[in-house]
Parts: structure tokens; C-alpha cells; sequence
């Protein structure tokens, strides 16, 4: 029974992973009230327990900021995104796409370039910034009014936005909003566990930044963080206590504005670490199939879904099927083996994986021609100057920072950030399904059928050829080009800042571990099949991915391989 696999079933698996979310969020969030409840002092007559006890209300208001918070989590849930947002360019100011002007508008601003995007940005914004505000507000008030010195509300409200505004430019500008795959599927309790720690430090980070952010807004509201009479204080002799009492007064309204606002944004990231970590782990839809027949199909309908998301799950099980050494996994890659014509298994399957290396390939390859006539481009105009000698002289750099880039050097940037862990996934899961061919393919369809063998392994060899050059080119434009923040801003940013999403890096960093990534996987069909691919590769009739690289330099990287040379 082949299991059907539609865009609305992955639509209910997402709903149920929301609920799962939620689930696991709810304990979280009442402990971390309670801890932060002993964490204030006196901390025996402000415990949570007590504080719930004394009237439904109170109990009441807590279970609505509850609310308040799930109904956060909807709004992380609608920012969510498979990839970076695209690279944004204006030639004409002299920006390129890692300029921090154009980096701001397109992971915050344009986003996709999507109207529904952008109104997911600004609920996500507006509903920080709000229920901040009326949690800083009101977390007093309800704790115990008797003994804490509230906010007032001009502080509360400034405060509270400037707690939504700093952490969602941080959310959105680290992409803490795009799904990182794991490649070791923990369990969840341990992956939860391990991100809470993180979360603790992030929330303080982010509430210290926030103060900070409030008082340059609105100086005065330092002033009127707390409402205090106006007592018979004229007698000279009692101004200094009155100056003392003043001062202690303001300063608790804001040690318990920082106690209120550090837990409510603890909260917003105790939400998104589950909700972050559900999404991530793999439906399996394949492996739930009843038996190994319909494998394929289910491959082929998750693949041509119109959700990158479920595209990208359905390849990281792909490749956990290529790759795995279980009869179960071996009985699902026997089912793609199993058509002799390959239009229903091999051919579908392994064209689509050979096409985005070869997309993926194509797109370095634009890159390095850019930067080679841009080279040969300044080589000639030097030619027809008279020589000057110049040292250590570095390239003139545009506007806002950095080195002068190109549209091709933006997008090849992008996509070794953005599709890492898809291009990981199609990398293991070709080759993968290539070596197992040797003892699982009774009919010898990878021999046979497109995409032949030496189709395959020409798509692996120029992307690794691929990876190889742009590595070298972007670790020497790195190194001639200037940061987009000033040094020490750089180390404020990185000591305020949240946990940035791991793919975050330098382009050439993203590159160089994409690289070992590909040769291990070209090494295992080198090493599986032998120096039988050398004149296999000669019959190859596919033109290589990247433009610069022939058959030839393939030939040459294949013979490199082989004799563990490379």
C-alpha cells in the first residue's frame, strides 16, 4: 500500500509538529517562571506557588501571558523559512549583496520578496513589542505591588518596544528564522535540553541591549521608570533622603522592568528552540510506508511538492536510505532498482539530484568567471598605464565596506550558505544510491538508464572541481576585502547578539566544509567501483557543470582519487 503524500498531508504533519512545539514549550515556560520568581529577592514571599494561590486572578493572568506566548510561537512559526533570504543589490549606490545596507533588507525588509513574508515580519514585531510592553507592565503588579516598585507605563512602553524591536532584527538578521538540519538525529529531550543554556544567556544579552536601546530612545523615561509622589520633602535637611529614597526607587523599578523583560524574552526563545528542533526532525514519510513497495513513488510525489521544506526532509531521508546498512534501507533502495526501464525509479530520481549539483555547480561556475574577467579586465587597463610601484595596496573598496562584488559573486555567496545542507543531502544520496548499484542492481539500470554512471560521476567530480576553485578564490577576495562592521563593533554585536544560524559563516568557510562533504562522497564511488571509471568517463556525453572545467580536468581529479592524491 503506497502511502499518499500530497502538499495538505505535510500540511497536518506541520500542525501536529506545532502541537508538539506547544507541548513541549508549556513545562519550559511555567519552570523558568517559577525559577524566576525565587531569582528575585526577598524570594520566600514571592515565590510562584504563593503568588497563585492568593487570588484567581493572579492565576488568571498568568495563564493568559500563556496564551500570549503560544500565540508568539504561531508568529516564529509563520517567519520560518527553508533558506537565507535571496541577495539584494543597487549597483547604482555602489551596494553589493554583503553590504550591511542590503543584508538588512533583505533578511528583514523584502525577505522572499513576498507580501505574506513581510506581514509575518511585522506580526512577529508588533506582537513582541506589545506583549512585552504589557508584560513589564503588569508582571509586578501581579507578583506583589506591595513590596516590588512597578515600571510606569511611559517606561513599560518604551522599554517593551525597544525588548521586540532588538530581538527581532536579531532573530531575523542572524537567521535564527531558517531551519538548520541536523546531520546526528538526537533525541528531542536531549536537543531541547542542550539549547535551553543558550537561551538562558541570550535572553539576558538581549534585555541588557534593550534597556540600553530605551534609554537612548527616550531619555526621560529613565527618569519615570517609577511613579513617586510628590511627599513634603521641602526641609533642607531631608533632601538627601529624599534624594536616596528617590534613587533606590528608581533603581528597583528597573531591576524588576530587567527581571520582567529578561523572562518574557526567555520565553520567546524557550518557544522557538522546540519549535525550531520539531521542524527540523525528519517526517519520514518513505520509511512509513507498509513494506518497501511504493518507496519511489513516495520519493517522486515528495519531491515534486511545491514546499522547499518537504523537499529538503524528503532528501535528507533519501539520503539516510542511500546510506543506511539496515535490511529496511536496503529493501527501499531494492524498490527504486526494481523497474527495468527506470522511468519509475533510478531515472526520475537520481536526474533530479543530478540536476541541482550540476544548478549548483553551474552557479560557482558563473562566480569564477566574473572574478576572472574582472581580473583580466584590470590586468589590461594596467597594461596601458605606465607602471607605478605600489606595496601592500588593497583594492578600493564600496560603499558601506567591503570589496566590490558582482551580482554572480552575491548569488554563488548565497547559495553555498543557503543550500548547504540540500546540496549535503543530494551529494550523499547519489552517491549513496551509486555505490549500493554495485551489489543491489539485479538489472543494472545505473549502467543502462539515464542518468548512466558516467553521468553521475561527472556530476560529482565538477562539483567538487567547482567547490575546489571557488574556495580558493573567495579566501583570497576575503582576505583583500574589509569587514562590514568596524572591529569593535563587531565584538559588541557577537558579545549582545543570539546564536547565529550555523551556516551563518564566511562564504569560503560554508565552501571548504561543503567540499570535504563532496569528496567523501565522490571518494565512495571511486573506491567502488576502481580504475573501471577512468575510460567510463571518456564516454560520457554530458558537458560538465562548471563552464571553465573539461573532461580533461576531470579525467585529471578522477586519476587524482584514484592514486589518493587528492
Amino acid at each position: 500500500m503506497v502511502m499518499p503524500l500530497l502538499d495538505d498531508t505535510y500540511a497536518e504533519l506541520q500542525i501536529w509538529s506545532l502541537i508538539g512545539a506547544a507541548t513541549w514549550f508549556s513545562p519550559v515556560f511555567w519552570i523558568a517562571c517559577s525559577a524566576w520568581a525565587l531569582a528575585l529577592p526577598p524570594a520566600g514571599s514571592f515565590a510562584l506557588s504563593s503568588a497563585v494561590c492568593s487570588s484567581f486572578a493572579c492565576l488568571g493572568g498568568y495563564l493568559l501571558l500563556w496564551l500570549v506566548q503560544l500565540g508568539l510561537l504561531l508568529a516564529h512559526h509563520a517567519v520560518q523559512s527553508p533558506y537565507e533570504a535571496p541577495p539584494v543589490q543597487v549597483p547604482r549606490l555602489g551596494l553589493h549583496g554583503r553590504s550591511w545596507p542590503c543584508v538588512f533588507a533583505a533578511r528583514v525588509l523584502l525577505r522572499s520578496r513576498k507580501l505574506k513574508d513581510v506581514a509575518a515580519m511585522g506580526t512577529l514585531l508588533g506582537g513582541t513589542a506589545a506583549s512585552a510592553a504589557v508584560f513589564v507592565y503588569s508582571y509586578p503588579r501581579m507578583r506583589s505591588p506591595q513590596t516590588l516598585v512597578p515600571p510606569s507605563f511611559t517606561f513599560s512602553c518604551v522599554f517593551g518596544g525597544a525588548l521586540g524591536l532588538v530581538y527581532t532584527l536579531q532573530h531575523l538578521l542572524r537567521c535564527c528564522d531558517v531551519l538548520a538540519f541536523p546531520f546526528i538525529h538526537r533525541h528531542r529531550y536531549f536537543r531541547i535540553r542542550h539549547s535551553l543554556p543558550g537561551a538562558l544567556t541570550a535572553s539576558l544579552q538581549v534585555t541588557s541591549l534593550a534597556l540600553l536601546l530605551a534609554f537612548v530612545l527616550k531619555p526621560s523615561a529613565a527618569g519615570a521608570a517609577s511613579s513617586i509622589g510628590n511627599g513634603g520633602g521641602s526641609s533642607e535637611g531631608h533632601s538627601i533622603v529624599w534624594f536616596g529614597v528617590v534613587l533606590s526607587r528608581h533603581l528597583s523599578a528597573l531591576l524588576t522592568a530587567f527581571h520582567a523583560g529578561s523572562l518574557w524574552v526567555f520565553g520567546w526563545l524557550a518557544g522557538h528552540a522546540p519549535l525550531s528542533i520539531v521542524l527540523t526532525e525528519p517526517p519520514r514519510l518513505v520509511q512509513q510506508c507498509e513494506g518497501a513497495q511504493g518507496a519511489a513513488e513516495t520519493l517522486l510525489k515528495a519531491l515534486g511538492s511545491s514546499s522547499s521544506t518537504l523537499q529538503d526532509h524528503t532528501l535528507a531521508e533519501f539520503a539516510e536510505i542511500a546510506e543506511g546498512t539496515t535490511a529496511a534501507h536496503a529493501s527501499r533502495r531494492a524498490d527504486i532498482f526494481a523497474d527495468e526501464t527506470g522511468r519509475l525509479g533510478w531515472t526520475p530520481l537520481a536526474g533530479f539530484l543530478v540536476e541541482e549539483l550540476r544548478e549548483f555547480a553551474g552557479t560557482l561556475g558563473a562566480a569564477l568567471s566574473a572574478m576572472t574577467g574582472e581580473n583580466v579586465a584590470a590586468a589590461k587597463s594596467s597594461a596601458s598605464r605606465p607602471p607605478r610601484v605600489q606595496w601592500n595596496v588593497l583594492s578600493a573598496a564600496g560603499a558601506f565596506g567591503g570589496a566590490k562584488v558582482g551580482k554572480e559573486q552575491d548569488r554563488a555567496a548565497w547559495s553555498v550558505r543557503a543550500k548547504y545542507y540540500r546540496v549535503c543531502f543530494c551529494l550523499r544520496a547519489l552517491s549513496g544510491m551509486t555505490a549500493a548499484s554495485r551489489a543491489e542492481d539485479r538489472f543494472g539500470v545505473v549502467l543502462l538508464c539515464e542518468p548512466v554512471l558516467a553521468d553521475v560521476l561527472a556530476s560529482l567530480l565538477s562539483t567538487v572541481l567547482a567547490l575546489q576553485q571557488y574556495t580558493k578564490q573567495e579566501s583570497s577576495f576575503s582576505s583583500r576585502s574589509h569587514p562590514w562592521l568596524p572591529r569593535p563593533i563587531q565584538r559588541v554585536v557577537r558579545l549582545l547578539g543570539l546564536p547565529s544560524h550555523p551556516t551563518l559563516q564566511q562564504p569560503e568557510l560554508c565552501a571548504h566544509a561543503l567540499e570535504d562533504v563532496a569528496r567523501t562522497t565522490t571518494y565512495r564511488v571511486v573506491r567502488t567501483f576502481g580504475p573501471s571509471l577512468v575510460p567510463l568517463l571518456k564516454e560520457c556525453r554530458m558537458p560538465p557543470a562548471l563552464p571553465q572545467a573539461t573532461t580533461n580536468d576531470l579525467a585529471r581529479l578522477l586519476q587524482g582519487m584514484l592514486s589518493h592524491q587528492e
